[in-house]
C-alpha cells in the first residue's frame, strides 16, 4: 500500500499558505504550540477543516484518506492539523504512524481501525462456545 497522499498533500499546502496569510499571529501561535496540545484545536480549527474540506462527505480528499485507512472525519482533520504542524516545524509527517494511532484508538471500541466496521467482541465469542 502506498501512502503518497497527493490530495492530502495538496490540502496541507493550501492550509499552510492560506493560514499564514489570513491568520498571522494565530497561525504562528498554532505552529509554536506543543504537538501534544494539538487536540486543543479539535473544536475550533479542526471543525473549520472538517467543514471547509467536507470531511464528512465523499470527495477526492476523503477517498484518499479512506484508501490509507483513515476513515473518520475527526481523524482526517487531526491528520491535517498534525501534518501542517509537523511540516512547519521541519518534522517528518509519517502518515503510517498517524494511521496506527487511529487504528489503536478505534480498536479499543471494538471497531476495525482501518474501516470503522464493528468487530465481534472476543469475550462474547468465547462465551458462546
Amino acid at each position: 500500500m502506498s501512502l503518497k497522499g497527493n490530495e492530502i498533500v495538496d490540502a496541507v499546502v493550501t492550509i499552510i499558505e492560506e493560514s499564514s496569510k489570513r491568520c498571522g499571529s494565530d497561525f504562528a501561535r498554532f505552529i509554536n504550540t506543543s504537538e501534544d496540545d494539538i487536540a486543543k484545536y479539535h473544536h475550533t480549527v479542526g471543525r473549520g477543516l472538517r467543514n471547509a474540506y467536507s470531511l464528512w462527505d465523499d470527495n477526492p480528499l476523503t477517498w484518499e484518506f479512506r484508501s490509507i485507512g483513515i476513515w473518520h472525519a475527526d481523524d482526517m482533520s487531526h491528520t491535517l492539523l498534525l501534518a501542517v504542524h509537523r511540516i512547519c516545524n521541519h518534522k517528518k509527517v509519517n502518515l503510517r504512524a498517524i494511521r496506527q494511532e487511529f487504528i489503536r484508538h478505534w480498536e479499543q471500541y471494538d471497531l476495525n481501525g482501518l474501516t470503522g466496521e464493528e468487530q465481534p467482541d472476543a469475550n462474547q465469542s468465547e462465551s458462546r462456545t
